[in-house]
């Protein structure tokens, strides 16, 4: 599937945001497109949201943990459309693997579509974002990021 990343960077020593938009191409996801992008700075504190057409796989999962390891000082969100393969107990774990990181994971919503839309997207013309399909994930994830905290 192509996933499409929609991210949005918030720095601590200012109030702007700076907003990056990445696809997937042949076999270079858009999550380590992104983290290879060198646009972090050591100690420099920011906040990144992203918004994903799909789910991180297990590989990007754990290439983002490490990320997030040598750049301690950004913090990460991350919206979903879909979920990746989500039978693959890789994609599965790598999903928990990125909550118990800190990662904050969580299904969009049709109000983070509309801001999708509005921020990245729309055009000149104001045409209106209108949803047409809603998909239903919330349980999916629940249930994915709740088997590592079950005992």
């Amino acid at each position: 599937p192509c996933t499409y990343l929609l991210c949005e960077i918030k720095r601590a020593e200012d109030s702007t945001s700076t907003k990056y938009c990445y696809k997937n191409q042949d076999f270079h996801h858009a999550e380590v497109k992104f983290l290879n992008d060198n646009i972090f700075s050591q100690g420099k504190p920011c906040s990144v949201t992203w918004y994903l057409s799909w789910s991180p796989c297990g590989e990007c999962s754990t290439e983002i943990v490490e990320f997030l390891k040598k750049y301690p000082d950004v913090s990460l969100t991350i919206y979903i459309a879909r979920i990746y393969y989500h039978k693959q107990e890789e994609n599965r774990e790598g999903l928990r693997t990125l909550k118990e990181s800190g990662v904050n994971i969580q299904v969009m919503t049709n109000s983070d579509y509309k801001y999708c839309w509005e921020t990245f997207v729309m055009d000149k013309e104001g045409i209106i974002y209108a949803p047409t399909e809603k998909f239903q994930w919330f349980t999916e994830l629940e249930d994915i990021l709740e088997v590592g905290t079950q005992t």
